[in-house]
């Protein structure tokens, strides 16, 4: 996926609806069970690199990646707050 189609790709599933552009601390879950937790100066822009680096985790092999590719692969909904 690339990162031009990653907007659209979060609007159409109804992603980060609660993101906002603002500094905090965010989590991204599996099935609503915290998987990972992390602090960003922009919420919605961290969250959305998240989310293309789930859909090209076969190019990043950072482990939390895979383990959220398995995750989506699975059917398991996941998502970022």
């Amino acid at each position: 996926m690339k990162r031009t189609e990653i907007t659209d790709f979060i609007k159409e599933n109804n992603l980060l609806e609660t993101c906002k552009e603002s500094a905090g601390i965010y989590a991204i879950t599996i099935d609503n069970y915290i998987a990972y937790i992390g602090q960003s100066k922009n919420i919605f822009q961290s969250c959305s690199q998240h989310i293309y680096n789930i859909e090209n985790a076969g190019f990043n092999h950072e482990k939390k990646y895979e383990l959220l590719l398995a995750a989506k692969l699975g059917g398991h909904k996941i998502d970022c707050h």
